[in-house]
């Protein structure tokens, strides 16, 4: 009789791979028929790494699983090859975007370009052999990243909501008892961040043609990182919008100065234990602070 054995992740990382190939090792070992197969290589790249789980369980058992199919070939056939097979045509979402004005006008390109061709053409910034400016203008992520960043700021320093979002982050349950909406104001904001990820994927797709699902995917930790480091205490109540956005191009620059120098990239994360320990130990001393002045 054949059976069949479903498993299912919970989540990321929770190690799939892993529990499959004991299962298999061990009815292997039993002497029961099995077969292994991974359909998709998650190793990515110009010269992809040989997926590790197949060739591992190739020397530790007598089965020969077949090599899976790279992650490119997997995504063109769905989203190229598939759709014609069933007579849809494929959609590039760059392309819609081009096409709509509104799009066009907020999300894709850059801003101001007139007044950099003109500052070219005065020779007030550097300009190309054919005269265009070497910089277009301000890229529009820049734009939305500044008026976000001032609307939040109003926000959180000069209404009600702003310091009901400090009170629960100081201690939901005082905030709580005073009449703060506790639930209301967390469910606010976690649709305010997908807000963002929706305004960040619209700004990719714009500028690339596409967005990946996974962007922000292990990105958690870096968040808090790049919040603490712009003075956010990490037991909440106190921070500041434009320190966190300080905070974030601190992280940034130092993330992408790295790949332009002879530094290896696994000292980055040397970088963000350094800069995770200071922000801890000046959390520390401004929360004692202002314990103290109270």
């Amino acid at each position: 009789m054949k059976h069949v054995y479903f498993l299912a992740p919970a989540g990321r990382g929770q190690g799939l791979t892993t529990v499959a190939l004991g299962i298999v090792e061990a009815l292997d070992r039993r002497g029961v028929r099995v077969a292994f197969y991974k359909p998709i290589n998650e190793n990515v790249g110009e010269c992809p790494e040989p997926e590790r789980s197949t060739h591992f369980l190739r020397a530790i058992t007598t089965l020969a699983p077949v090599d899976p199919l790279p992650l490119p070939h997997h995504e063109l056939e769905l989203g190229v090859v598939m759709p014609r097979r069933l007579g849809v045509a494929s959609i590039c979402f760059g392309d819609v975007a081009e096409r709509d004005p509104v799009a066009r006008l907020l999300f894709s390109g850059t801003f101001g370009d007139g007044l950099f061709r003109w500052m070219a053409a005065h020779g007030w910034i550097h300009a190309l052999d054919d005269g265009a400016p070497l910089v277009r203008g301000i890229p529009k992520v820049l734009i939305w990243w500044a008026v976000l960043a001032a609307a939040c700021s109003f926000q959180l320093t000069r209404t009600r909501f702003g310091n009901w979002i400090f009170a629960v982050g100081g201690d939901a349950g005082a905030a709580k008892n005073v009449g703060v909406p506790v639930k209301r104001v967390k469910v606010s904001l976690f649709m305010f961040t997908a807000l963002c990820a929706w305004l960040f994927a619209m700004l990719q797709i714009c500028d690339v043609g596409s967005a990946a699902a996974d962007r922000g995917l292990q990105k958690e930790f870096e968040a808090v990182i790049a919040a603490v480091i712009g003075g956010s205490l990490l037991t909440g109540g106190y921070g500041s919008v434009i320190g966190a956005c300080f905070g974030a191009l601190i992280f940034g620059v130092v993330q992408i100065g790295i790949t332009y120098t002879n530094i290896n990239a696994d000292w980055f994360r040397v970088f963000l234990g350094l800069m995770l320990l200071l922000a801890v130990l000046f959390n520390h001393q401004v929360r004692r602070r202002i314990t103290q002045t109270r």
